[in-house]
C-alpha cells in the first residue's frame, strides 16, 4: 500500500507573514499532519489485521471448503457425463430431455458414501444440458440401489445390476401386495439385469449372488415414505427416502419433450458406481 501525503503551503520563501498569520498556518498544518497520521496508521493496523486473518489455519481451511464446493458443483456433471461415454452409455444433449443417474456407493456431491446396506447410501441425479450446450446438475437425492436388509435377509430382495436400461415409464407405484399407498413413480416396464442373493443364513455376511438374470421384476422407481432407515422400502427398486423428492422427480419426467410427445416413453437410467467417476 501506498499513501501520498501533500500539504499546501507557501511556495515562495520571500513572501512575509504576519505572525499572527504564520501561527494559524502552523496550526492548521499540524492539525492535518495528526489527520494524516492517524489515518496512515489505521492503514496499516487494517492491512496487518487482515493479513493476520487470512492466514489463520481455520480460516483458509473454510475458504477451501468453499473452493472445493464450488469446484465439485460445477464439475459433477461433467464426471457424469464423462463416466457415461467411457461405458458407452448414451447422453442426451437436448436441454428439453434429462438424464438419470444412480450413483452406487456415492453421495450427492458425487463423493463416496461408504455403501452401507439398509441406509441411503446411494444417490439419485439428474443432469440436462443447457442452452449454452454444457450439462447441469438439477435434482440430487440421498437415495438405495440395494434392498433394505429385512428383505435381504428373507432371501427375495434383487440386486440391480450397473448399466443402462431404457426400462421405466411414468405410472404408479403401488408396493408389493399393495400394501403401501400408491404413490407417482417411474415404473418398471421392460428387463433389467440383476441378481439373487444366495446366503441360507439369512444375513449379510459373505454376501452370495446368483449369476445374472433378466427380467422385469417390478424395480420401480419410487420413494420410500420417509422411513429414516432402507427396511422394507425397497425390495430391489430405486428409491429415495423424501416423498418430496420423489415428487420432484416425476415433475422433471413429466417436463420431458419425450414424454409429452408419448406419455409411455421409457425413461433412460443410468446405475454406475462412484468408483467409476
Amino acid at each position: 500500500m501506498k499513501v501520498k501525503i501533500e500539504f499546501e503551503g507557501n511556495q515562495n520563501s520571500s513572501d512575509k507573514v504576519n505572525p499572527v498569520n504564520r501561527r494559524g498556518i502552523d496550526a492548521v498544518s499540524d492539525w492535518k499532519y495528526a489527520i494524516a497520521t492517524t489515518t496512515l496508521a489505521g492503514c496499516m493496523v487494517i492491512t496487518s489485521v487482515s493479513n493476520w486473518i487470512d492466514q489463520q489455519p481455520i480460516v483458509q481451511h473454510l475458504q477451501q471448503l468453499v473452493a472445493n464446493q464450488s469446484t465439485n458443483s460445477s464439475n459433477l456433471a461433467d464426471r457424469l457425463v464423462s463416466a457415461m461415454k467411457r461405458k458407452g452409455y448414451q447422453v442426451t444433449t437436448n436441454p428439453d430431455e434429462i438424464n438419470i443417474i444412480y450413483l452406487r456407493n456415492g453421495k450427492p456431491s458425487g463423493s463416496p458414501s461408504g455403501g452401507r446396506i439398509n441406509e441411503w447410501s446411494d444417490a439419485r441425479l439428474v443432469f440436462q444440458y443447457d442452452q449454452s450446450g454444457k450439462p447441469q446438475i438439477i435434482y440430487q437425492s440421498v437415495a438405495t440401489v440395494k434392498p433394505g436388509l429385512p428383505r435381504i435377509r428373507s432371501k427375495l430382495a434383487v440386486f440391480v445390476e450397473n448399466g443402462q436400461y431404457f426400462s421405466w415409464r411414468v405410472g404408479t407405484h403401488v408396493g408389493i401386495g399393495g400394501s403401501r399407498s400408491p404413490q407417482r413413480a417411474l415404473v418398471q416396464a421392460a428387463p433389467i439385469k440383476f441378481r439373487r442373493y444366495q446366503n441360507s443364513r439369512g444375513d449379510i455376511s459373505g454376501l452370495a449372488l446368483s449369476p445374472i438374470q433378466s427380467g422385469n421384476i417390478g424395480a420401480n422407481q419410487h420413494h420410500g415414505y420417509g422411513q429414516k432407515f432402507v427396511d422394507d422400502a425397497s425390495w430391489g427398486c430405486l428409491v429415495v427416502p423424501d416423498p418430496s423428492k420423489q415428487e420432484e422427480f416425476v415433475r422433471l419426467a413429466e417436463s420431458d419433450r419425450r414424454y409429452k410427445a408419448n406419455s409411455n416413453f421409457l425413461f433412460p437410467t443410468t446405475i454406475i458406481s462412484v468408483e467409476d467417476l
